[in-house]
């Protein structure tokens, strides 16, 4: 497959899983094909992750846990921050008018330095990468063995 054909088939997938074990595909990975798209999914699963976060401050608080509850309200208020960042409303900011290659650029340079992201005090960890294998997308080890060699 010549480059130009690969690279009009790239795309990009966001995943959650253990830390130690890599992305679970048992429910398929989520698959962005533009900026936009992954912008959206990452937005998407960083508020899931902060409302997921919040539940679990509350449970520790409820608990007597005060230390480990405000430790897990301080990291939602982060992933909160972070997922505002990956909304597509700003690229219509002056900053992106009339620009649309410069938004493209401010998320994969948000991706390149957030991800991949432990979640759940390093339990479980958000990944989001570029397939370089469209034919195979499946194969999760070679993103793996590039972003957390061990």
């Amino acid at each position: 497959m010549d480059d130009d054909k690969n690279a009009s088939r790239v795309h990009w997938h966001v995943a959650t899983g253990l830390a130690s074990y890599g992305a679970d595909a048992s429910n398929g990975w989520q698959t962005a094909t533009t900026m936009t798209d992954l912008a959206d999914l990452v937005r998407s699963e960083l508020e899931n992750q902060a409302e997921r976060h919040i539940g679990l401050a509350r449970l520790h608080a409820d608990s007597g846990d005060y230390k480990a509850a405000w430790g897990m309200r301080k990291f939602a208020d982060r992933l909160d921050i972070l997922w505002h960042s990956f909304n597509n409303e700003r690229a219509a900011a002056p900053l992106y008018a009339g620009d649309p290659e410069k938004w493209d650029a401010t998320v994969r340079r948000l991706v390149e330095k957030h991800f991949p992201m432990d979640v759940d005090g390093g339990k479980r960890r958000v990944h989001v990468w570029e397939c370089r294998w469209p034919d195979r997308c499946d194969t999760f080890d070679e993103y793996l063995s590039e972003v957390d060699p061990e």
